[in-house]
């Protein structure tokens, strides 16, 4: 089973509480044998950088029109 975890990213950038909840995430998925899975919304120069946190996968939805 995954976790999925929401990332805030006002202003292209991640806030800490962003890698923060990744990290609590990876505890929880590790308890019940999961990964984790990143939801960005928005434009973020850094996403993939929640890996180094836990996350199996980061899923960015941006905005192009």
């Amino acid at each position: 089973m995954s976790v999925l975890v929401f990332c805030s990213s006002p202003d292209g950038e991640l806030k800490k509480s962003a890698h923060e909840v990744v990290t609590y995430g990876k505890k929880t998925a590790e308890i019940i044998g999961g990964e984790v899975v990143a939801l960005v919304l928005g434009e973020v120069n850094d996403a993939g950088s929640l890996g180094k946190y836990g996350a199996s996968k980061v899923v960015q939805v941006a905005d192009n029109s």
